[in-house]
């Protein structure tokens, strides 16, 4: 478990540079990918040596930016569409679904459940009232993004067909780029992207360290202080980075 919580920061600063490629036109084999993803990893590791409210107020504002994206992404994607409730449909040609296919959709689903693990991990010391604020805040973000991504999801199958879809599924956003146009379609996913991994790094990280430290402190997992200054905490921030970015 704590490996699968450390290996997901290495995916997700792995996506964050290869959308970042995309506005240099550079292939997603480029070396870049990883340095891209390394130099996100340093920035989420001197942003969480700060002091815990600004933690809470940068990844809050980021946060908020991220959802007024993807609503203004919906917004423009449904006026094109005129709000149509026609669904995307398929020239025939798209590939059956197999046994593979359908387990990776489920994973991907469990993948995006473990960012409740930043609100439960944090619950005990950085919430207020966490017996009845941890419930809450999971509530209103599933909610919210459920609300948010429906949108997405109508906005992209009344522009694009099932193909079309299907041919740009390494992008979950590519479909900005028929909406909005080539460049601006790019920019725009290239932003949220950007936007979205940072913020997801920087309160994952924490949250992660915050679990591995509780699960020291329970001697469920070895330590080593390795002569570092600090608690046990700022040490399994440490240890997540420093194997995240290996």
């Amino acid at each position: 478990m704590a490996f699968s919580m450390v290996i997901n920061q290495s995916l997700v600063a792995r996506t964050f540079g290869t959308y970042t490629l995309q506005l240099f036109d550079i292939s997603q084999n480029s070396m870049w990918v990883p340095i891209l993803g390394v130099g996100l990893l340093i920035f989420a590791f001197i942003v969480n040596i700060s002091d815990n409210r600004f933690i809470q107020s940068f990844t809050s504002v980021i946060s908020l930016l991220k959802i007024i994206e993807l609503l203004v992404f919906a917004g423009v994607g449904l006026i094109i569409a005129n709000f149509s409730l026609q669904p995307a449909e398929s020239s025939g040609q798209s590939p059956e679904t197999t046994v593979t296919s359908f387990i990776a959709a489920i994973a991907l689903t469990i993948l995006s459940f473990k960012a409740f693990t930043t609100l439960t991990n944090q619950g005990g010391e950085e919430i207020e009232k966490p017996k009845k604020n941890v419930g809450r805040a999971i509530l209103f973000s599933i909610l919210i993004s459920l609300f948010v991504y429906v949108l997405i999801a109508w906005a992209v199958s009344s522009n694009l067909s099932i193909d079309e879809i299907i041919e740009k599924k390494d992008f979950a956003l590519a479909a900005a780029e028929p909406v909005l146009g080539n460049l601006g379609g790019v920019v725009f996913t290239v932003i949220i992207a950007i936007i979205a991994t940072i913020s997801g790094i920087i309160a994952s990280v924490f949250a992660v360290s915050c679990m591995l430290a509780m699960l020291t402190d329970m001697k469920l997992i070895p330590h080593r202080h390795f002569g570092m200054p600090g608690n046990i905490q700022r040490h399994t921030l440490v240890y997540t980075i420093v194997i995240a970015m290996v």
